[in-house]
C-alpha cells in the first residue's frame, strides 16, 4: 500500500510541475494566494490545446507508452 501512495503523490507533483510550464500557470498556495506560478521564463511557457500537444506530444508519449508495456512484457517472457 505505501507504494501506492508513494505513486499518488508523485503524480499530483508531475501534475502541478505540468500546470506550471503552462501560460497559465498554477495557483500553489491557492486559496491562501491566488498568484500563478511558472517553472519556465514567459518566451518559453506553452498552451496547451493546440496543434503540437495533438500531434506531437501525444504521439510520442503513446510510442513511449507502448514501448515500455513491449520491454516489460518481454523482460517477464524470458525470465
Amino acid at each position: 500500500m505505501p507504494i501506492l501512495a508513494a505513486c499518488a503523490v508523485l503524480g499530483t507533483l508531475a501534475h502541478i510541475a505540468g500546470d506550471m510550464l503552462t501560460h497559465g500557470g498554477c495557483p500553489v498556495w491557492y486559496p491562501a494566494g491566488r498568484a500563478d506560478h511558472h517553472l519556465l521564463p514567459r518566451g518559453l511557457q506553452f498552451t496547451t490545446g493546440k496543434v503540437a500537444e495533438h500531434w506531437i506530444a501525444a504521439p510520442l508519449l503513446l510510442a513511449a507508452l507502448g514501448f515500455l508495456l513491449w520491454r516489460d512484457a518481454g523482460a517477464i517472457r524470458y525470465r
